[in-house]
């Protein structure tokens, strides 16, 4: 989906079972067919990865996109789209159209064309007021299609 905020993939918490089955209720609830969600524990091979959590990565990410930014249509992009910095387990919409759309120009860019893209996502409201701890941290992995069959499913969980 478009405001999934790693890009274009299919979506893993690492190391975050606790997460994964928040998320799965979340969606059981929504859900108007009333299928079952399952936690998958798996082994992923992350090929060829942007890790956001790495600075030698961030460094000119960040410079792709601030010269991003200054042209019109891409400024004009970020204007007109919706946006929010809570988190749907707390009731509220959150959409990353904007760093999704970062992501997929800096990878057709590169021409690398990314197996993965690994980021720290910190969401949510603030544990307590003034800190910068919030109640949702996460580390993701967006997998791209090319790489699903770089995913070796380890067992299921709920």
């Amino acid at each position: 989906m478009d405001w999934d905020w790693l890009g274009t993939g299919v979506y893993f918490w690492v190391e975050n079972y606790r997460m994964a089955e928040l998320w799965g209720k979340k969606i059981e609830r929504e859900n108007v067919k009333n299928e079952k969600s399952m936690i998958l524990k798996c082994q992923i091979g992350l090929g060829e990865c942007l890790n956001l959590a790495d600075r030698g990565n961030v460094w000119p990410f960040s410079k792709f996109c601030k010269q991003l930014s200054e042209i019109d249509e891409f400024a004009n992009f970020k204007k007109n789209m919706p946006g929010g910095t809570g988190h749907p387990l707390e009731g509220e919409s959150v959409y990353r159209h904007f760093d999704h759309r970062l992501i997929d120009e800096y990878d057709s860019a590169l021409g690398v064309h990314f197996d993965t893209i690994l980021g720290v996502f910190e969401n949510g409201k603030p544990i307590v007021d003034g800190s910068d701890i919030y109640r949702y941290n996460s580390v993701q992995l967006a997998v791209r299609k090319k790489a699903l069959d770089n995913i070796k499913i380890l067992g299921t969980g709920r």
